[in-house]
């Protein structure tokens, strides 16, 4: 039975280092991590490298598949790749449904992404605040891909579902640190889930100015 969910925002997008980014890309809704986000995510699967992670969900923008790739190398642990733990669809930030890089450019990215895992939830624009708070969607995707089997397991996610899955596991999004990789541990207990701890304590530098997305 998993007895622990690390709970892991992606790292720095490059359209939060260089704002002309997303006017040069033909897709400007999927930011890859910054040189800097990258260093993040090396840190953070440095710092969970003895966690014992068996599996490892992710969102399928491909901020959070590169934040994914290194912990998988450092974990031994296959990727998953689950739209149920996408950022939400809010139509405030993207005025129409996002597509997504094919599962066979995402696997260049990430050689441990499993191919044949069937995505549990698959979100549908727009999205709306009171699907946002009411962590509706992360419920049905916790329950989909079942923390029954062995564990831990880490999920690799945005700011919001970082709330929301404390939320759907422990009651309560108090003290839970959203920023850029930071790590969310939620750990088993008799009847429920227990906030252990959610910082950012690994990364040699941090964002100030707390962005979601």
């Amino acid at each position: 039975m998993v007895h622990a969910v690390f709970v892991i925002r992606h790292g720095m997008r490059a359209d939060f280092e260089d704002p002309q980014w997303t006017t040069r890309s033909p897709r400007p809704w999927d930011p890859p991590l910054s040189p800097s986000g990258v260093r993040m995510a090396l840190e953070t699967a440095e710092a969970l490298s003895g966690a014992g992670i068996r599996r490892i969900f992710t969102s399928p923008f491909l901020r959070a598949v590169q934040t994914a790739h290194p912990l998988s190398w450092a974990s031994g642990a296959a990727v998953f790749v689950e739209p149920g733990f996408m950022e939400f669809l809010l139509p405030q930030y993207m005025p129409w449904a996002p597509d997504f890089l094919p599962l066979e450019e995402l696997r260049r990215q990430c050689p441990a992404i499993d191919p044949h895992w069937e995505p549990k939830v698959v979100p549908q624009w727009p999205e709306f605040h009171e699907n946002l708070w009411g962590a509706e969607r992360v419920r049905r995707t916790l329950d989909g891909i079942g923390l029954d089997g062995e564990g831990p397991v880490a999920i690799v996610t945005h700011g919001a579902i970082t709330h929301n899955t404390a939320f759907a596991l422990a009651g309560t999004r108090d003290g839970v640190n959203t920023g850029l990789c930071a790590i969310t541990t939620l750990v088993r207990i008799p009847g429920g889930w227990r906030l252990q701890a959610s910082n950012q304590d690994h990364l040699s530098e941090k964002e100030h100015a707390l962005r979601f997305a």
